[in-house]
C-alpha cells in the first residue's frame, strides 16, 4: 500500500509542477482513476472535498459534455468514459484558460495542494483524510 501511495503522490506532484506533457498526465490520471482499487477511491473521495467555486466555469467549458455537479464520482465517470483525445483537449483547454486568468495559478495550486494533502493523509493513515 505504501508503494501505491508513493506512486499516486508522485503523479499528483507532476500535475502540480509540470504542465508540459498533458498527454502523459492524462494517461496517468486515467490509470489511477479508472483502474479501480483503493487509490481511485481515495482520489474520488478527496475530489469530493474540494471547493470548485472558482473553477466551475472553466471545468464545464473545457471538459466537453461535463454538465453534472462537479464532484469526485462525476469527474471519474467523465474521465473514464471519454477518449484520450477528449481528455487531452480538455486538459489543454484548462491549462490555456488558467494562463489567461491572473489568479489562475493560485487557484490551481490551491486545489492541487488540497488534493495532494488529502491523498497523502488518506493513504498514509495520518490525520483526517478521506475515509470510505
Amino acid at each position: 500500500m505504501r508503494f501505491i501511495a508513493l506512486v499516486a503522490l508522485q503523479i499528483l506532484l507532476v500535475f502540480a509542477f509540470a504542465a508540459a506533457d498533458v498527454e502523459k498526465q492524462a494517461k496517468e490520471m486515467r490509470e489511477l482513476l479508472c483502474g479501480g482499487g483503493p487509490v481511485a477511491d481515495v482520489i474520488v473521495g478527496c475530489l469530493d472535498g474540494l471547493n470548485y467555486t472558482s473553477s466551475k466555469d472553466t471545468i464545464q467549458k473545457c471538459y466537453k459534455g461535463f454538465d453534472e455537479k462537479i464532484n469526485g464520482e462525476n469527474m471519474k465517470k467523465w474521465y473514464c468514459s471519454n477518449t484520450m483525445e477528449t481528455l487531452i483537449e480538455g486538459d489543454e483547454c484548462i491549462e490555456e484558460t488558467l494562463k489567461e486568468n491572473d489568479n489562475a495559478g493560485d487557484v490551481k495550486s490551491e486545489l492541487l495542494d488540497e488534493l495532494m494533502d488529502c491523498v497523502e493523509r488518506s493513504l498514509g493513515g495520518e490525520g483526517e483524510g478521506y475515509k470510505k
